[in-house]
């Protein structure tokens, strides 16, 4: 059979996190931690992250951990965007 897993846990064997979640360890309480990325910055649009390193993945001209900065030279962060920030 299945198992019943944790809030933030899927798979037949409860050993994978539900997207928009990572980190899977027994010290979390709901199996997974949320992502943290900002979502207008990311490449996905939903704010996806790594499952195991919490990495997110930023649109070209976008930086920073979660995705929250434009790089040097570009400004005007913005979801519509699909490169994230115009250049100067």
């Amino acid at each position: 059979g299945s198992c019943e897993c944790l809030a933030n846990v899927e798979g037949p064997k409860c050993d994978k996190c539900k997207a928009l979640y990572w980190r899977l360890a027994e010290e979390n309480p709901d199996g997974c931690i949320e992502c943290q990325c900002v979502v207008k910055g990311t490449t996905s649009g939903i704010g996806i992250c790594d499952q195991d390193s919490g990495m997110c993945h930023c649109k070209p001209n976008v930086c920073g951990e979660p995705c929250d900065a434009c790089k040097k030279g570009y400004y005007a962060l913005e979801e519509r965007n699909y490169f994230g920030c115009q250049g100067e």
